[in-house]
């Protein structure tokens, strides 16, 4: 067998020294609630609530201006009309119902 150096184990050791350090900060970053994979997690999730306010927002604008159209009467009777189907006196309404299609030949 062929002798190893003192110069060959002791960069072995360095290399297992710097591997150990390296598993070490890998593991410090990413446990705990400061961890790194903890701060992608909150950032996604960031992100999503991010998205959701803007939809949100986008909601309360339209309901605003769907609230400034009820309050005129035009409106009123279209809504009443074709989501309600009423009529004014006199008035005929026809409900057109689609044909149930047979699935057998």
């Amino acid at each position: 067998m062929a002798k190893t150096s003192k110069k060959s184990i002791y960069r072995k050791r360095k290399r297992i020294f710097f591997w150990l350090l390296v598993l070490l900060l890998l593991l410090l970053f990413s446990i705990g609630k400061r961890g790194f994979i903890q701060h992608i997690k909150v950032k996604i999730e960031h992100r999503k609530l991010e998205k959701e306010i803007e939809a949100l927002k986008s909601e309360t604008e339209n309901l605003k201006k769907e609230k400034e159209l009820l309050k005129k009467p035009e409106y009123i009777e279209k809504v009443a009309r074709e989501e309600y189907g009423m009529a004014k006196k006199g008035e005929k309404v026809y409900k057109i119902v689609p044909e149930k299609k047979d699935k057998t030949p």
